[in-house]
This record gives structure tokens, C-alpha cells and sequence, in this order.
């Protein structure tokens, strides 16, 4: 775990050339989810990254949370999205937001983190610009 950034609504790291975002909070508003979107445009600047969201812990999103996830600004710099889920629930949202808010860059949700790596650096050449 290289230079961990947190604060209570998320965890932040690389690992290897993966930025991944664990998110601890089982409740996000808007708030908490744009204060953690503009984190990652802090940290990462204007660096193309792969990116593992760990959706995993959380229960809810308000509405204008789920919105914000689609804002343009929230995949700036993103190559690919994986995350992270653990429920039957977590997929039906996530499918359902997915479905109404198209994303941006490729997105793809998992349970197993490993096979959501794999996923991610497939597309590892396009962070290096081949």
C-alpha cells in the first residue's frame, strides 16, 4: 500500500499502477462523494489511471450522490472503473445507476477483486499512451 490518503468517508492508494478507493462509509450524500471525487482529481492531477472502487461497505447513496457519480468531472483522468461489490443488492444498484447514467469510461463491476485487477490492466497500455 503506497501513500495512503483517507479521511472518513474513504480510503486512497496505488497499488501497483491501480488507484484504488476504498470507500468505508455504509451512507453517502452528495457531499461525501464529491469531497471524495475532488480528492482524487487533487491527487491525481492529470495522470490517466486505472481505478478500483471498493463499493463494498455501503448500503446507500442519496439520489444527487448517484448523480455526482455521473458528473463529467468524476471520470477525468479514468481509463477504466472497476468495483467492488459483496451484495445481490449493491449489483442491482449498481446495474440499475449504471444503466440510467451511462458511464463515461469503461465500467465494470466484480465481486472478486483479483479478477477486477485483471479486468483493469487490460487496459494498461492506454495509461502509458500506447
Amino acid at each position: 500500500m503506497d501513500d495512503l490518503l483517507q479521511n472518513g468517508y474513504f480510503k486512497m492508494w496505488y497499488e501497483d499502477e491501480i488507484l484504488v478507493v476504498d470507500f468505508i462509509q455504509e451512507h453517502y450524500n452528495y457531499e461525501m462523494l464529491d469531497a471524495t471525487i475532488k480528492k482524487r482529481l487533487e491527487i491525481t492531477k492529470d495522470k490517466k489511471v486505472l481505478m478500483l472502487s471498493d463499493i463494498s461497505k455501503i448500503k446507500s447513496f442519496s439520489l444527487r450522490a448517484r448523480q455526482r457519480l455521473f458528473q463529467k468531472d468524476t471520470a477525468t483522468g479514468c481509463v477504466a472503473v472497476a468495483a467492488i461489490v459483496k451484495t445481490k443488492t449493491q449489483e442491482v444498484l449498481f446495474n440499475f445507476t449504471t444503466s440510467i447514467y451511462k458511464p463515461q469510461v469503461p465500467t465494470k463491476m466484480f465481486r472478486d477483486k483479483e479478477k477486477a485487477r485483471q479486468w483493469l490492466l487490460s487496459f494498461k497500455r492506454k495509461i502509458h499512451g500506447c
